[in-house]
């Protein structure tokens, strides 16, 4: 069990390194950022964000009404300018409906994804390739648009993959 543990934490460890590197670098180098955190918050980025990743999903799943400007909160557009109202973005509570709904979504999805790893490992694979490719914009360091769908490319790659994978399964299983 050990040398399994000792896999799986350098798997962890060399999968968050381009991350590391990058965060270092630029507090080391002192690059400037594209952007601020929305609202100035990084907590309130985050639970934005959530709400995005479902958008991602929902846009992924339905690719319609595709736009360049999203609202991502009532009142509050993709981007964050100085004119942007902060309120719609400080309001928000981890007990927002909205914000639970995104939680609940992405908790289905990650139980899914580790319920089915030897059932279906195609499947987990694709989510875990939807993860990896939104990771860069997932908004851990201040960059300037928070949803574009420009940024579901490669992740509307692991969507096909999983999505097939898990049709195939069905397919066999229940001979649909």
């Amino acid at each position: 069990i050990r040398k399994v543990w000792r896999q799986h934490v350098a798997a962890i460890m060399m999968a968050s390194a381009p991350l590391i590197v990058t965060i270092v670098l630029r507090f080391l180098l002192h690059i400037p950022q594209r952007g601020d955190y929305l609202g100035y918050s990084f907590f309130h980025t985050q639970l934005t964000m959530l709400g995005v990743y479902v958008k991602y999903l929902w846009l992924l799943l339905f690719p319609f009404k595709l736009s360049y400007i999203h609202e991502i909160t009532p009142g509050f557009e993709s981007f964050m300018t100085h004119h942007s109202p902060l309120e719609a973005i400080l309001s928000q509570s981890i007990f927002d409906l909205r914000i639970l709904f995104s939680l609940a979504i992405i908790g289905l999805l990650l139980w899914s994804t580790i319920y089915l790893r030897k059932k279906i490992p195609g499947y987990s694979l694709g989510l875990a390739w939807i993860v990896i490719t939104l990771l860069p914009v997932a908004y851990l360091l201040p960059q300037g648009i928070a949803l574009a769908e420009k940024y579901l490319y490669l992740p509307s790659i692991g969507f096909i993959f999983s999505s097939i994978c898990l049709l195939s399964y069905l397919w066999n299983k229940y001979k649909i």
